[in-house]
């Protein structure tokens, strides 16, 4: 089934129109017109280009209904995908928040990556890191990253993946004052 285009009043061109779904067009490359308008495959209106996403061929308000409508299979869809490589859900968020933070990191993804990948227990404790606790953020053997001196900068020689617990106890000291901080806990516990 066709029907005439309707970007123009000037353009003759044919559109197949869905049987299914009959407002629905599918226009296979002339979705631009005269004029900076556009027309939306899916309600099929006529709209202006702020209406779409960049390469998109629905408008902005037909995507955020078909989202809404659809949310609870990208939510499985984004479980399905976390739990496929762990380690390395965990790495991309962890690297991209310190980003957002504006940390500036002197090694690339991938070298962050192999790294997580190494580590299997804390640097500083031993426990072994429950990678799979990066779903439910707090638990103590959940990875965190922690850079070791923040006086130096921050290339791959400078960070360590140590687990939550350590990570909330070293807090924004150094390595040497945390262990320090340690024994004069011992110390002071062990001495009656």
């Amino acid at each position: 089934m066709y029907k005439k285009c309707k970007c123009s009043s000037s353009c003759k061109r044919l559109v197949k129109v869905s049987a299914k779904y009959p407002r629905r067009t599918f226009f296979r490359g002339h979705r631009l017109s005269i004029n900076g308008r556009r027309s939306c495959y899916m309600c099929n209106n006529l709209l202006s280009l702020d209406s779409f996403h960049k390469k998109a061929s629905a408008c902005k308000e037909c995507i955020k209904k078909y989202q809404r409508a659809n949310r609870h299979i990208y939510a499985q869809a984004n479980i399905k995908y976390r739990l496929k490589d762990l380690v390395r859900h965990w790495a991309k968020c962890t690297f991209n928040r310190h980003r957002g933070k504006g940390i500036k990191f002197l090694f690339c993804f991938d070298d962050f990556l192999s790294l997580a990948r190494k580590t299997h227990n804390c640097f500083l404790c031993g426990k072994k890191l429950i990678w799979n606790n990066t779903l439910i953020s707090g638990k103590l053997n959940s990875p965190s990253l922690d850079i070791i001196n923040r006086t130096q900068k921050n290339n791959i020689k400078n960070i360590q993946i140590i687990c939550n617990q350590c990570n909330l106890g070293k807090s924004t000291g150094t390595t040497e004052e945390f262990i320090q901080n340690c024994h004069n806990v011992v110390a002071r516990h062990c001495r009656g």
